[in-house]
Parts: structure tokens; C-alpha cells; sequence
């Protein structure tokens, strides 16, 4: 029995920070290794992470909050001169340069994951710490992307999708000359 068109919902959470949320239309049994669409996603992230830290937020965020007087005192003594979020710019180096050692890109036929495999003093990923703000600390989001950066992160996926739907070997039967054709 032929695969049923079924709804893939592609999603971008960073550490509970819901970025995205689309429905696209697909056949997702058919679809066997999407690892060289994802490929092209990556690219998209990395582009972006490199914006928001060389900016210090402002171009995903609006800007990252300005440091506690305690903070600004402690980085003059840990960090002279190194910009918010970045103490050793080992977190920012991963989260920019996919080919980094701490930078994490897992790929599988069907899902992809990116990260940083930087930890704090206590072996935290310190980031999602940044991402959300606690208790006794302002967001600054490190991931945080544009309407526009959406849009460009999951346009392979769609044209891939579309791609295979209109292919005149889907198993559907039908193809781009079809799919207009009203009944």
C-alpha cells in the first residue's frame, strides 16, 4: 500500500525556547536520508549564530541586556575586554564555525541536532542558561533567529518535500502534470 501524505512538523526548541513551529506537507516514509538537506540547514544556523554573537544580540534579539556591575567587575578580572556572553570564546567559536572541536552537528537519515559541547567550571552546558535567563540572570538568547533566517532554515526541507510529491515516480501515482487536475 502506497505511503499516505502525512503533515512533518519541523521544529527549532533551544533548551525549552521554542524559535519555530511549520507544518509542511510531505511523504515522509518515502524520504530515506535527508542528511544532505540537513546539511544545508547547518549552514543557515551557524550564519545566524555568527550574527547574533558578533552583534551582542541585536541582530535576532533586539540586543542582549547589559551586565550586573558585579558581572561587569568579575569579566575585568577573568576577561578583560571580551565582548557579553564570551569569558574564554570557546562558546561562541562553537556556535559559529561548525568545523570547531566543541561544535556538535548529529545527523541522522531523519533528524538533525546542533550544538555546543562547551560546559561551565561545574561541567554545565551554560548556554541554555543564557538562552532562558534565570532566577538571577537576563536572557541572552545565543540562538534566536530572524523571520527571515526561519524561512531560510527550512526552505531546503520544503523544496526537497515538494520535489519528491511532484516527482512522477511518487508512489502516489501522480505527478507535476497531475496535480492541478480537477475531478
Amino acid at each position: 500500500m502506497a505511503n499516505a501524505q502525512k503533515m512533518v512538523r519541523l521544529e527549532i526548541d533551544f533548551a525549552g525556547d521554542k524559535q519555530l513551529s511549520r507544518a509542511l506537507i510531505g511523504m515522509i516514509g518515502e524520504l530515506d536520508d535527508l542528511r544532505p538537506t540537513f546539511a544545508e540547514m547547518v549552514d543557515v544556523i551557524y550564519e545566524a549564530e555568527k550574527k547574533q554573537f558578533d552583534s551582542e544580540g541585536r541582530h535576532g534579539s533586539g540586543g542582549w541586556s547589559e551586565l550586573k556591575p558585579s558581572t561587569i567587575r568579575q569579566k575585568m578580572k577573568k576577561a578583560p575586554g571580551m565582548p557579553i556572553l564570551q569569558e574564554r570564546g570557546l562558546m561562541a567559536a562553537s556556535m559559529t564555525n561548525r568545523n570547531h572541536p566543541n561544535a556538535v552537528v548529529h545527523m541522522t537519515p531523519k533528524s538533525l541536532g546542533i550544538g555546543t559541547s562547551v560546559t561551565d567550571d561545574r561541567g554545565r552546558t551554560f548556554w541554555r542558561f543564557h538562552q532562558k535567563g534565570t532566577s538571577r540572570m537576563d536572557a541572552r538568547p545565543p540562538y534566536d533567529l530572524t523571520e527571515r533566517e526561519k524561512h531560510r532554515f527550512t526552505a531546503p526541507l520544503a523544496r526537497r518535500l515538494r520535489a519528491h510529491w511532484l516527482a512522477p515516480q511518487s508512489r502516489l501515482g501522480f505527478g507535476r502534470e497531475h496535480r492541478y487536475r480537477r475531478r
